[in-house]
């Protein structure tokens, strides 16, 4: 198809209309794993599985945050093994996948969460190829019997036969692994086949790919489906400048004050005032004075007149 609308447009013709084109349209789902959702939910499983009352349900739950949100089928991820009991105990949570018509509701799901019988769950995107079953007919892995449209072969010898009639089986003749085609294991010995490890690698690239997605639609804005992920040019920062302090303002007839170039003069350094310190001035005499020499100096004889000066506290007396 060119693009979206066209694809839309074709999946959405009725079944006269494909029969008479000679053609059927598979429509793309896009599915999600909501994680610990409590089995009590009844969703029926099948082929001939309805659910469309809890489809309408978890439909009308979500339509709010999630208007494009429209699921055409549930499933647990694991079938029936999902809530059949365990030694004893059923389990209480399981993870249900959900099938989403619409890119845009997956990705919500996803960054917002949904909500199933009044509670909101964390949703993750899922790919069918990241279960890897066994199947009991043709013994390879990822997919079931129920799909299968391989040969019988032997999970014991690799012959076309079923496993349960299998003769060496019986016998314990030599074993051959259907998958990797050695000899000396079955198909279940998982740890020594490497048709296996090749195929848990895949499904490694498969989750990584999609948590790398994800982390795209959580760190990048809104942006219109089908456009590619280089359209939109990466935003360049700004730098970030160092705010500076804003001058005071002089009030109006007032000279601003400015603070001198250069070293202070003398003077001024003399008169400024220190913490614990004080200066003489030159303007004003202290409590202690120096005597001049006009008052020593005279026609005495020997004898000098002190009454008139001035002298220290520190220890003089006339």
């Amino acid at each position: 198809f060119a693009g979206q609308k066209e694809k839309d447009k074709a999946t959405q013709l009725n079944l006269n209309t494909q029969q008479q084109l000679h053609s059927k349209f598979l429509r793309e789902e896009f599915p999600v794993e909501i994680l610990a959702v409590n089995t009590d939910l009844p969703v029926t499983l099948g082929k001939a599985a309805n659910n469309e009352e809890i489809i309408k349900e978890i439909t009308d739950d979500n339509k709010t945050w999630n208007p494009d949100i429209e699921i055409t089928r549930i499933a647990w991820i694991k079938g029936r093994k999902s809530i059949e009991e365990r030694e004893g105990m059923k389990p209480k949570h399981a993870s249900l996948i959900v099938y989403m018509a619409k890119e845009s509701a997956q990705r919500s799901a996803v960054l917002q969460g949904i909500t199933i019988q009044k509670v909101i769950h964390t949703a993750q995107l899922y790919d069918p190829m990241l279960q890897n079953p066994l199947c009991y007919k043709c013994n390879r892995w990822g997919h079931t019997q129920s799909t299968c449209r391989g040969a019988v072969t032997c999970g014991y010898c690799a012959e076309n036969h079923q496993t349960n009639e299998c003769p060496k089986q019986a016998e314990k003749g030599q074993k051959k692994c259907r998958n990797c085609n050695k000899e000396g294991h079955t198909v279940w010995e998982r740890t020594v086949c490497t048709a296996y490890t090749a195929r848990k690698g895949v499904i490694s690239r498969i989750r990584q790919g999609l948590a790398q997605k994800a982390a795209r639609w959580i760190h990048e804005p809104q942006r219109p489906l089908g456009t590619a992920h280089m359209d939109t040019p990466t935003p360049t920062p700004t730098p970030m400048l160092p705010r500076k302090r804003p001058a005071a303002t002089p009030a109006a007839g007032d000279t601003p004050l400015r603070r001198p170039v250069g070293r202070p003069p003398k003077s001024h350094t003399l008169q400024r005032q220190e913490r614990g310190q004080s200066r003489l001035s030159g303007t004003q005499p202290g409590p202690s004075q120096v005597v001049p020499n006009s008052q020593l100096a005279g026609d005495h004889d020997g004898d000098i007149d002190l009454t008139d000066v001035d002298f220290p506290s520190q220890g003089l007396s006339q």
